[in-house]
């Protein structure tokens, strides 16, 4: 999914207004289900994205895609996200908030269906299209474009939002591109390549020099001769995948830390300059310890239980045991009690897998 897009400056600026401060974000996914469990979790993301806007005095504000982890989200993730879009666009440096939509915010089985059908059909409902419609702020711009590139491979399907009323700007050459979707090569948070489509191995299919995307949600950048692919990572862990593993009390995994969002200065060429990403603390965070069958019982004291990583309002646990057997079962409340002496000012939810039951604290 790609689009290619001029910088629309203001009356108040011109050329030498550049380099622009950038925020770039993805793959924030609200998902307040189950009586509303998340929603201030992802009030807290939402507020630190804004303080940052705010301290770093941003310019520019990128979502690139999947708002929300349904394409029909709830009153309670649409009023969560409003909320934080009436306050980012009161920030007096931000001169434009870009968003698009991504997989989760589209019914991608009707998505898909449109295109073989040849566009012919009524194209499918977006999550963002009525939010947009219902707050449509002056800074704000929405790109609801489609999959195509998903479904062909292609990226043909191009367009200029410069606001080209402003003669001192028409030529200018800053451009860059919005995706959403994995390029080739791209990894997951344990190290391993993700499915992606092969013909998107290169950066040269790209037609500006810098491309500002969303979809994975381990921070990574990939440089092709002059051009820069950028994925800042998502801002919020979603699940015990994206948290931290330990094997026998030894981390083998940091995914709390690789929770961030991208910042970096723009320049009126396209290129991009002082790029960082900037870990986003975590209300939540998650943490794997599995134990391997080289381990008996009589041994998990030996073992080490401190969580590098917690959240700042919780930490969910997960330990995997080797084996549902009676020594194991029995073992269920040392373990619980080492967790707890060893990180004693921590909050935690503590579950047990022993083969394919679970157990709950």
């Amino acid at each position: 999914m790609c689009k290619i897009k001029h910088i629309k400056i203001d009356e108040h600026m011109n050329k030498e207004s550049f380099p622009l401060k950038v925020l770039h974000t993805a793959d924030i996914q609200i998902e307040v289900r189950n009586q509303h469990q998340r929603a201030d979790e992802y009030r807290f993301i939402l507020e630190h994205l804004y303080q940052e806007l705010k301290t770093h005095q941003s310019n520019l504000y990128f979502i690139v895609g999947d708002i929300f982890e349904t394409c029909r989200p709830n009153d309670i993730e649409r009023e969560i996200f409003i909320e934080h879009l009436k306050k980012v666009v009161q920030l007096p440096e931000l001169n434009e908030i870009v968003i698009t939509y991504g997989n989760h915010d589209v019914d991608q089985r009707q998505e898909f269906n449109y295109f073989l059908n040849g566009g012919e059909k009524t194209p499918a409902p977006n999550s963002l299209d009525t939010i947009v419609a219902a707050n449509a702020y002056s800074s704000l711009v929405y790109y609801n474009w489609s999959q195509k590139t998903k479904h062909s491979g292609i990226l043909d399907e191009h367009y200029n939002p410069l606001d080209n009323n402003l003669p001192h700007i028409d030529n200018t050459p800053c451009k860059i591109t919005f995706y959403h979707d994995p390029i080739y090569g791209c990894t997951s948070f344990d190290g391993k390549t993700l499915p992606s489509n092969e013909k998107l191995s290169r950066l040269d299919i790209f037609k500006t020099r810098t491309i500002f995307a969303g979809d994975i949600h381990q921070p990574q950048m990939i440089n092709d001769k002059d051009k820069i692919f950028i994925y800042p990572g998502s801002p919020v862990s979603r699940n015990y995948g994206e948290g931290d593993y330990y094997e026998n009390g030894r981390l083998i995994q940091e995914g709390a830390v690789n929770h961030t969002f991208s910042m970096c200065l723009l320049n009126e060429d396209g290129t991009i300059v002082n790029q960082e990403w900037k870990q986003v603390p975590q209300y939540r965070t998650y943490a794997t310890f599995t134990i391997t069958n080289d381990v008996v019982p009589s041994d998990v004291d030996k073992l080490n239980w401190n969580i590098e990583h917690p959240g700042t309002n919780e930490t969910f646990v997960k330990v995997k045991l080797p084996s549902a057997s009676e020594s194991w079962l029995m073992s269920q409340q040392h373990i619980i009690d080492l967790l707890k002496e060893s990180n004693q000012e921590l909050v935690l939810n503590i579950s047990f897998v022993y083969g394919k039951g679970i157990v709950t604290d």
